[in-house]
């Protein structure tokens, strides 16, 4: 019986370790939502704000903040809308995971601080731009939190 009880240990604690040694397993793409009023994406052209804690993001079924972190979201802006303006996006400081600008067609997205002095803190998943993505300005202050792939 003790051999079995060591065995459970073992294993539990390996459990244990694997879970914790993977880091961002729970990461999500969420997708940039101009209307959260309305269910499903919505994308628009015009000038909106994105701070910590505001509903945003669309995550499949519902909108959502972003985690604020360098580990878990990655926000994509572009969905394959169109936009009949540039969509600016003043954006306070704040942390993300990553950046995807995919699709949209006749224009594209603007990251504007909302203030002087704002940073976005960009973590490993990095920035990426989407065969289809219109012209995009990155204008707000940026860190890169972790190496860059």
């Amino acid at each position: 019986m003790k051999t079995q009880s060591n065995i459970r240990k073992l294993f539990l604690t390996g459990s244990i370790a694997a879970v914790i040694a993977v880091p961002g397993v729970h990461s999500a793409n969420v997708i940039w939502d101009t209307n959260a009023g309305t269910s499903g994406i919505q994308e628009a052209g015009g000038s909106f704000s994105w701070a910590p804690g505001d509903l945003k993001f669309w995550d499949g079924g519902t909108n959502v903040a972003t985690s604020n972190d360098t580990t878990t979201d990655i926000a994509r802006f572009g969905n394959g809308g169109t936009l009949a303006s540039i969509a600016t996006v003043n954006v306070t400081t704040q942390s993300i995971n990553g950046l995807i600008f995919g699709a949209t067609t006749t224009n594209g997205y603007t990251l504007a601080p909302s203030a002087a002095g704002q940073v976005l803190t960009i973590g490993a998943s990095g920035i990426t731009v989407n065969s289809g993505a219109q012209a995009t300005t990155v204008g707000i202050g940026m860190t890169l939190a972790d190496a860059q792939t």
